[in-house]
């Protein structure tokens, strides 16, 4: 293999990888042995591999691969297979070229982590599934990283402290999309907004984990002015609560004003949330300044419908008001 790739001048190298126990084939041994020459264009590197039962490494700088512009790293193992730590790892970043960064399936450090963040500055788009072991404390004192390019963050952290202890560092001016999975602080976050300016660029908010404790979801989208869509989760419990107070600053366009499409996870007072989508397209109708904007789609999970709900429902949507509902998970 390395003497056949070393022919050539590589734009792009996908290695699709199936080692097995007994005759694991290490790609990692092939990737450094191949000459400078045939990787100093080399743009997008793509490797999907089986479970590899020998630590794999490998060095992301400037002077291996100068043009490097897109890495995706993944296990060809089911969704629901989870790998956590000891068998992969990246020894360096160091690319000024970097711009996309992929790593689902395997896990990274908090340190590792912010490594990357740090090293790559030109980085736009970062996937990462952080975990925290053994060893892999924060420095006692560590300088604040400025994301000025990171426009896509999706972050998988394996607890609430593990989120907590990346994102402290972590300010994210531009940041267009970003997508928490897994458990996450609201008073973390609540810090990270601050430090970002209230996220002037963020368009699109996508939760899928569990917050450590009751979240107003007014606060939540206060911290998110320029937001036009977003997803909550749909929980088993009331974790992110709309109360009035957040549904009348939805209505009148107070709260997320350019909010189009929203996700809202559990409710429990269903009238009071169909009267503020109502509320919100009649303000938006008469609207001379497109604020608030009016909804485009609109899913909530209710607790409970009866028959008025229904009707009223179906209404709604008859008046092409976009809502519909969703039977919350038990």
């Amino acid at each position: 293999m390395t003497d056949f790739l070393s022919s050539y001048r590589i734009l792009t190298l996908c290695v699709m990888i199936k080692g097995t126990e007994k005759e694991p084939y290490f790609w990692h041994v092939v990737l450094p042995n191949l000459p400078q020459r045939s990787v100093a264009d080399l743009e997008s590197l793509i490797i999907l591999t089986g479970l590899d039962q020998e630590e794999a490494q490998i060095d992301l700088n400037d002077t291996r691969y100068p043009k490097l512009v897109d890495v995706h790293f993944s296990m060809l193992v089911p969704s629901s297979f989870q790998i956590h730590g000891g068998a992969f790892k990246f020894t360096s970043f160091n690319s000024s070229s970097l711009r996309k960064f992929i790593c689902t399936k395997l896990s990274m450090t908090v340190i590792e982590s912010l490594d990357l963040l740090s090293s790559c500055p030109s980085l736009e788009e970062s996937q990462l599934n952080i975990t925290q072991v053994n060893g892999s404390r924060m420095p006692v004192s560590m300088p604040q990283i400025h994301l000025r390019c990171l426009r896509k963050l999706f972050l998988h952290a394996e607890s609430a402290i593990t989120f907590s202890t990346f994102i402290e560092v972590l300010t994210l001016p531009v940041v267009e999309k970003l997508h928490l999975f897994y458990d996450w602080s609201a008073t973390a976050f609540q810090s990270l907004a601050h430090r970002s300016h209230y996220f002037p660029h963020l368009r699109n908010f996508d939760l899928t984990g569990t917050p450590t404790a009751v979240v107003d979801a007014g606060a939540l989208l206060a911290l998110m002015p320029c937001l036009t869509s977003i997803y909550l989760p749909c929980l088993s419990t009331n974790d992110i609560i709309f109360d009035h107070i957040a549904l009348d600053s939805l209505a009148s366009g107070s709260l997320a004003p350019r909010l189009q499409t929203l996700s809202a996870g559990s409710t429990s007072n269903t009238g009071s949330f169909l009267d503020m989508v109502e509320s919100r397209m009649q303000n938006a109708q008469m609207s001379s300044n497109r604020v608030p904007a009016p909804f485009t789609n609109v899913v909530f999970r209710p607790h409970y419908l009866d028959s008025s709900d229904c009707l009223r429902l179906q209404d709604m949507q008859q008046r092409g008001i976009p809502i519909h509902y969703r039977y919350r998970r038990q």
